[in-house]
């Protein structure tokens, strides 16, 4: 995947209706004159960005939890290059010009002993993960899977719901919204979520 990301990234298009990125309603503003997730994720490295990071780890950190949108991908790849950089297993190594291509080669070339050494590998390897999936998602290669069970019931910043379409994998306790990034640890809690604000099962095949 490491290999993969400055293909992917290159070949992001910020144009309106390019790529395979969720479509988002509900909203009476007219639509925006380009791809917002895909000018998130080409924006350059931004290290202090990731204390306004919406979810998960980042919010623990302080970030604040209505913040919706992708990091860029520089920032998220520079961010773990300074991680490694700190630990005695990365001595004497300076941080790499922080564009995608250059970062995801510096990842790359020392991952093997990341994989003996770093204490947190496996959060990194969901963060790769992660980064990809947005990517391909872009790009349009990636298709939907699952089964559509109904609209994000999450409340953004501006007072509107969310509204993305949720498909959910059977096999997978977790349900998150590939737009907000909300995330629902059961079906129960997603549901009691779409019951209050009245389309439980709306979209449901």
């Amino acid at each position: 995947m490491l290999r993969e990301i400055p293909d992917l990234f290159a070949r992001l298009d910020p144009s309106p209706g390019a790529g395979g990125g969720p479509k988002v309603s509900g909203s009476r503003e007219a639509p925006v004159p380009v791809s917002v997730d895909v000018v998130d994720l080409t924006s350059p490295a931004r290290p202090g960005s990731v204390a306004v990071r919406m979810a998960g780890d980042w919010s623990l950190q302080g970030g604040d939890p209505l913040q919706v949108g992708y990091l860029s991908v520089a920032t998220e790849l520079d961010q773990w290059a300074r991680d490694w950089i700190s630990h005695d297993w990365c001595p004497g190594d300076h941080l790499p010009v922080p564009t995608v291509a250059t970062l995801a080669g510096w990842l790359r070339v020392r991952l093997d002993t990341a994989c003996d050494e770093h204490p947190a590998i496996d959060e990194f390897a969901v963060k790769i993960r992660q980064i990809h999936r947005a990517l391909t998602r872009q790009v349009g290669e990636v298709k939907r899977t699952g089964e559509r069970v109904g609209r994000c019931p999450a409340v953004l910043r501006d007072n509107t719901r969310c509204g993305t379409t949720l498909y959910v994998d059977p096999y997978v306790s977790q349900i998150a919204c590939a737009r907000c990034r909300t995330s629902w640890s059961s079906w129960l809690e997603l549901m009691a979520a779409m019951e209050e604000t009245g389309d439980e099962g709306s979209e449901a095949a």
